[in-house]
Formats: C-alpha cells, sequence, structure tokens
C-alpha cells in the first residue's frame, strides 16, 4: 500500500463493498500506510511487513487466511502469484484484477537486462499461478489484450472493470478556494502551475517533463512534480543541471488541494494500466495533458489534449499552445468530470461483487481477502 494508482483503487473500493454486506480482509505483504483512512475503517489489515519480492515467509499465514474466506482476490504480480497459491492451498475460489500493461514487449524492451530476467521470472510465476485463477478483471481494453497476448490467458475468462475513483474525495467543490490551495504552494497570481501525480520511476516520464519546462523561460511557470521513488536523486540533479522551474514536492496526501491549484495536469507516461491520477485530475476539472498511449486514449477519450509519449520538444510545443489557448484548456476541464462518472467508485464495486458472485454462484454475503 503505497502510493499508486492500483493501491488507491483497492482503497477506493472498501468502503462501498462493505456497505454491499462485504467482509474485507487485507493482507499486505510489502508494508505500506499510504491510504489508511480508505483502509483500516472498511477492512481487517495483515501487514506481512516483507522486504520487496519476499512472499515465501508469509505463505504459511496467507493460506490459513485464505481458508477463512469465500474468495481470494489477488491484485499486482508478486501478490497474484502468492495470493493464488495460498488459495490454492487453502481449496478457495482466486481471482484477479489486472493492472498493467508492462508485461507488453515494447516496454519491457526499455529496461537494462537484469530488470528484464526478473520480469521474465516474474512473468512465468504468473502465468502459471494464473492457470488456476477463475476469473480476471482487467483495468482496461489495453490491459486485457496484453495479458491474452503475453501470458495466453484466455478471453472468456477477462472481464474488463475499470479502476475506480472517489467522486467525494475529488470534487473541486469540496476541495476549497483555489486561490488559498495556491498560496499554500508559494504560487504566484500570475505563475502557470503545471502538476504531476506519479511515482518517481523512469515510465512515468519526469525526465521528459522537466526537460519540456525548461525551454519554456517566457513566462512564469512552476512544473509541481508529487511523488517519492528511485528516480528522486537523478532528477533533483536534472532540475538543478537544467535550471529548471521545476518544485519536487515528495510525498503527499492531499492530490486534491494540489490539483484545484494547477493549471494544467500533466501525464506523459510510457505506459499504464487504466491511470487513475488522470481520472482524478479530470474529475477535478483540470484540463490535462497526457501522453499519446492506447490506456489514456481508452481514459480520457476527447477530454484531454495528447502528446507522443517520451518527445521533451513535443510536450514543450503542447504546453506552449495550451498556455497560450484558455479556451480551449476551459473546454477540455469542462467536459473531464463528466466523463469520469462511470468510474465512480460505488458503481465499480457493484460490477465487481455482481462478477464474484457469478463465479461463486451466487453466494451473496461473501467474505473477501484482497492481496
Amino acid at each position: 500500500m503505497q502510493i499508486g494508482g492500483a493501491e488507491r483503487h483497492l482503497a477506493n473500493l472498501l468502503a462501498p463493498l462493505q456497505a454491499l454486506g462485504i467482509e474485507n480482509d487485507v493482507a499486505l505483504l510489502w508494508s505500506g500506510q499510504a491510504f489508511d483512512d480508505s483502509v483500516r475503517p472498511y477492512a481487517r489489515v495483515h501487514d506481512f511487513g516483507l522486504p520487496p519480492r519476499r512472499v515465501l515467509p508469509a505463505m504459511p499465514r496467507l493460506v490459513a487466511l485464505a481458508r477463512q474466506a469465500d474468495v481470494v482476490h489477488t491484485q499486482l504480480p508478486w501478490a497474484d502469484i502468492a495470493g493464488r497459491l495460498a488459495a490454492m492451498a487453502a481449496r478457495r475460489t482466486s481471482v484477479t484484477t489486472l493492472q498493467s500493461t508492462w508485461y507488453d514487449r515494447s516496454n519491457t524492451e526499455t529496461f537494462d537486462a537484469r530488470i528484464r530476467r526478473r520480469i521474465a521470472l516474474v512473468k512465468r510465476l504468473d502465468g502459471w499461478t494464473a492457470r488456476t485463477t477463475r476469473r480476471f478483471f482487467a483495468v482496461s481494453e489495453a490491459t486485457r489484450l496484453t495479458y491474452m497476448r503475453e501470458l495466453a490467458l484466455p478471453d472468456e475468462r477477462i472481464e474488463v472493470i475499470p479502476n475506480s475513483v472517489d467522486l467525494g474525495r475529488f470534487d473541486p467543490a469540496a476541495a476549497g478556494e483555489r486561490a488559498a490551495a495556491r498560496r499554500a504552494l508559494g504560487l504566484g497570481e500570475d505563475e502557470f502551475a503545471i502538476l504531476m501525480l506519479a511515482r518517481l520511476v523512469p515510465p512515468k516520464g519526469h525526465a521528459e517533463a522537466i526537460q519540456a519546462v525548461s525551454q519554456i523561460r517566457d513566462r512564469p511557470l512552476r512544473l509541481l512534480i508529487a511523488g517519492t521513488g528511485p528516480d528522486e536523486q537523478s532528477l533533483r540533479a536534472l532540475v538543478t543541471r537544467l535550471d529548471a522551474p521545476v518544485t519536487l514536492l515528495g510525498a503527499r496526501k492531499d492530490a486534491p488541494k494540489l490539483l484545484r491549484a494547477a493549471d494544467l495536469f500533466l501525464f506523459p507516461s510510457q505506459y499504464e494500466g487504466l491511470p487513475l491520477a488522470l481520472i482524478e485530475a479530470m474529475a477535478m476539472e483540470v484540463p490535462c495533458l497526457c501522453s499519446d498511449i492506447p490506456e489514456n486514449r481508452e481514459t480520457g477519450g476527447t477530454h484531454v489534449a495528447y502528446v507522443p509519449a517520451g518527445d521533451a520538444n513535443a510536450i514543450a510545443q503542447a504546453i506552449r499552445a495550451l498556455m497560450a489557448d484558455a479556451p480551449r484548456r476551459q473546454a477540455l476541464a469542462a467536459g473531464g468530470r463528466a466523463s469520469v462518472e462511470r468510474f465512480s467508485a460505488a458503481k465499480i464495486a457493484e460490477r465487481l461483487l455482481r462478477s464474484i458472485e457469478e463465479v461463486l454462484r451466487g453466494s451473496r454475503n461473501g467474505h473477501v481477502v484482497a492481496s
């Protein structure tokens, strides 16, 4: 439960699932408290506290926990592998939410050989344990196609159920005054504020974003980057070297207020599953500029602006164009919230429950372990 879209999606679902009569247990293989306020009131939390990529020490307790459940619902590859093994040992049904297109070869080929070998191992284990899973919930059509192609999952066992957003939390009317949100960030009245919300890893495109804003010197502008991750030091060094108008905010829990202060949301990632940060920005009626990848197109449709992935010069040109075109920004913002109503956490929880009920042949008051 670090800060991330998959983790936020799980946290969003727990309250509406509980309201529908579901008893939730959440098993965390690796510690994290990013969304405790949305998790602990609605689930019993079992924190195994393991180092990253370690799962075997958790298996005895995970099997015991699975024996108490009606269904084991897994999410993210290592948890998928461990949760499915526990479900097999406990003779319980397992289902999986598929969250990313990272197995796609066009994505993995950008990594160095050591990381590719690690991904290949995870992929083999994922594919082997997936044979025991009764149903898969892909968060996007692009994710569904990736898993069909790369893990040979059968089409009839995959249903597209997208990521969810808490529309009550991500509501511009509930986020306070825009002027106050900007003052809290030290933004000048005429300063054009661009926001990125993403973990600091190469596929999210932070380096290209920093290079892009460093080219724009004729108008007050600031790029605000919220998030943590292994690339933090290299990104700070890049900001210093380019003397770029960038502020790294670190880990933040006030995404709605950050979005309230922004003039533009920038999301230049190389690949996604279904981009929850983009959905949240659209819900907050912030104009969005995204990389032109299928996952973002599937989410934003005609309500966001697009730019080629990995092209800093193109990002700079697109930012300049949007800065100079207030009506265009207003049009993007106006259509955003209505278009993401379909991602409401309450609606997605109902869809998920109906599908799990179908898998369990009509058992309504189930007990779900999310691993």
